[in-house]
């Protein structure tokens, strides 16, 4: 990756090169039906699909050369194909191929960064380059969300990684094809050293995709919303846990924060007598209908709800809604 990371004029040592990998989760069940009508890291939250935010988060540590993994047809996902113009991502068919685009350039000296396309936010780019450089680790890596309990999903495989060489020509043999979810096995097996990257307390992670919202609603409830993640999500805080974007119209409502905090993205237009109990998103464009509750839900950018609508436990889209067990 021609691209030094650097952050506030702070270079990371050794001036590291990367190559940044974006792994899209194709379509698997547990996304199911969002990833069936499109994909996960494209779904809006807030102001802006989760793969904007990823992209322009790598974009400011100076990591511009960007390669999502897919299979999927961008010539027939409009979406899809805008996001790759935008941000002007390179596309493959799997790891191994841009590996092996790699050794064909003579660039697998270079640290190798894979993360799943939808994540939002991402811990502490600089630091963590830090401590894989300093540790020479074949991996360094940072597991995805872990709850366990009645009602929660526990998620083991790493979220985000960095691969040293070694470990990249390692990959390149073995040609993986869920690479990110083995990656810690793989390098026990071959008894390459692996340190785990802890990321800052506080930050918030929403993940849109089906399987993971309890896990992600859930964190965001037994953890108070930072100053500093407000601050990245453009948001205010008005009253006790309550975050609101810019441009919001709320009537008299009834916040109830017991759960957790409510977000309401830019543009949310919320009618009187509505209830809200945390935790929950409230997208970009959302209407929510004059005396209407929602509990613990997750409402995708330009969702409405007409008057006097229930919504609990669930994710709603405009085209779609799914109903997510307790």
């Amino acid at each position: 990756m021609r691209g030094a990371t650097r952050d506030k004029g702070t270079t990371v040592p050794g001036k590291v090169f990367v190559h940044v990998i974006l792994l899209d989760a194709e379509y698997d069940l547990r996304r199911y039906p969002f990833a069936a009508e499109s994909p996960a890291f494209l779904l809006p939250m807030l102001n802006q699909p989760l793969i904007d935010r990823t992209v322009r988060w790598l974009a400011a540590f100076g990591l511009n050369e960007v390669t999502l993994v897919t299979n999927r047809n961008v010539a027939e996902d409009f979406d899809l194909a805008k996001s790759v113009v935008a941000h002007k991502l390179r596309l493959a068919g799997s790891v191994h191929e841009v590996l092996g685009r790699a050794r064909a350039a003579r660039r697998l000296d270079e640290p190798l960064l894979m993360m799943r396309a939808n994540l939002d936010p991402l811990p502490n780019l600089r630091a963590l380059i830090r401590s894989h450089v300093t540790d020479r680790a074949a991996l360094t890596w940072i597991r995805g969300t872990a709850l366990q309990g009645p009602g929660r999903y526990t998620f083991g495989p790493p979220a985000l990684a960095f691969a040293a060489p070694v470990f990249s020509r390692l990959l390149l043999n073995d040609a993986q094809p869920r690479p990110l979810a083995r990656l810690p096995r793989l390098c026990r097996q071959r008894g390459l050293a692996c340190a785990e990257f802890e990321p800052e307390r506080g930050v918030v992670e929403i993940d849109t995709s089906y399987a993971l919202y309890h896990a992600n609603i859930d964190a965001l409830g037994s953890s108070p919303l930072t100053a500093k993640a407000a601050n990245d999500m453009g948001l205010e805080r008005r009253g006790e846990r309550l975050w609101v974007a810019p441009e919001v119209e709320i009537g008299k409502v009834d916040i109830d924060p017991t759960g957790g905090p409510v977000i309401v993205g830019w543009g949310a237009e919320i009618g009187h007598g509505a209830i809200l109990r945390g935790p929950t998103v409230i997208g970009e464009g959302v209407s929510i209908g004059a005396g209407s509750c929602v509990h613990r839900a997750l409402l995708l950018d330009s969702t409405w709800l007409p008057r006097e609508s229930f919504v609990a436990n669930s994710v709603v889209s405009p085209r779609l809604t799914a109903r997510v067990a307790v």
